[in-house]
């Protein structure tokens, strides 16, 4: 990942998803991750490793992605939401920190969550966020920084990912909402 071009595409405060304080940024950066549990992270490393290297890769992978782009939205003044599923509010703010904004993945596939995340920070009166995964090591803050200035004049951005995905995509608000919903409809995560 490391050197692959961003892609894009031309087309007020809020309440924190968390606590309903008012936040001042028009961006956000939307981390999706999961708790650390056996059994439920890293899983097709297990059958190698154990499920205890698994849950140990996941955590510090995660634990990383969130101090880049912890470092991103500071420089940006952008806010950083973790998205997750397992685990509770408060499991997941004693793992990362209590200064982290955090809400439940929404949806039954990784698509529908995606598209949830990013509806929601629409209805939260955000103008545009960028959404990556907590385990791309190759992620870094300038990169973050580089998708965040890129997506205030483009309706989309884009990492590519050497398997054909993405690590890193980005959307502004008032995009068509069938295109937007089109991104993440009829794919096999």
């Amino acid at each position: 990942m490391t050197g692959t071009p961003l892609q894009t595409e031309a087309h007020g405060a809020r309440p924190s998803p968390d606590t309903g304080t008012m936040t001042p940024s028009s961006q956000e950066i939307l981390l999706f991750t999961r708790y650390p549990q056996p059994g439920k992270v890293k899983t097709r490393l297990v059958p190698q490793l154990g499920e205890t290297e698994a849950v140990r890769i996941h955590s510090l992978l995660t634990r990383r992605t969130v101090q880049v782009a912890r470092r991103a939205s500071r420089h940006n003044n952008t806010d950083l939401i973790v998205c997750h599923t397992g685990g509770t509010s408060e499991e997941m703010r004693n793992w990362l920190g209590s200064d982290i904004q955090i809400v439940r993945q929404r949806g039954r596939d990784l698509g529908q969550r995606m598209a949830t995340a990013f509806q929601d920070a629409w209805s939260r009166g955000t103008r545009s966020a960028i959404l990556i995964g907590s385990d791309c090591a190759g992620l870094d803050a300038p990169l973050l920084e580089q998708a965040l200035e890129l997506i205030r004049h483009n309706d989309l951005v884009l990492g590519p990912a050497a398997d054909g995905g993405y690590y890193l995509i980005g959307l502004r608000a008032g995009m068509d909402r069938n295109q937007e919903t089109a991104l993440f409809s009829h794919i096999s995560w």
